[in-house]
C-alpha cells in the first residue's frame, strides 16, 4: 500500500458543541450557529460563530458582533479549515 507523501501533514479537527438558533425577524432557514473545533495536532480549542443560510448554503463568521465576508461552505472550509468539511457538517446538522 503506498500512501500519499502528505498524508500526514493535513490537520485534523473534531467539532464539538454545535448550538444554532433563528432570530426573530430573519428569513427561514437563517441560523446563528456557534461550535467548538479542536485541532487535534495541536489539542487547541478555538470557539466560532457562524450567521448559516441553509437554502443556498452561504455563510458569514461573526467576529465581535461584526458580520464577516459571505462565501459558500466549501470556500469557507477551504479558507478556514484547510480542506476539513466542518462547516459542511455544521450545515448536515442544522439543515437537513
Amino acid at each position: 500500500m503506498t500512501m500519499s507523501c502528505c498524508a500526514y501533514s493535513q490537520p485534523h479537527y473534531d467539532l464539538r458543541d454545535v448550538r444554532s438558533y433563528h432570530p426573530p425577524n430573519e428569513p427561514l432557514g437563517l441560523f446563528i450557529t456557534s461550535f467548538q473545533v479542536a485541532d487535534l495536532n495541536t489539542n487547541r480549542v478555538k470557539d466560532y460563530k457562524y450567521r448559516i443560510y441553509c437554502p443556498t448554503k452561504r455563510v458569514r463568521e461573526i467576529t465581535d458582533n461584526q458580520w464577516g465576508k459571505d462565501r459558500y461552505l466549501l470556500d469557507e472550509d477551504t479558507t478556514r479549515f484547510n480542506g476539513a468539511l466542518i462547516i459542511a457538517e455544521v450545515i448536515v446538522s442544522i439543515c437537513e
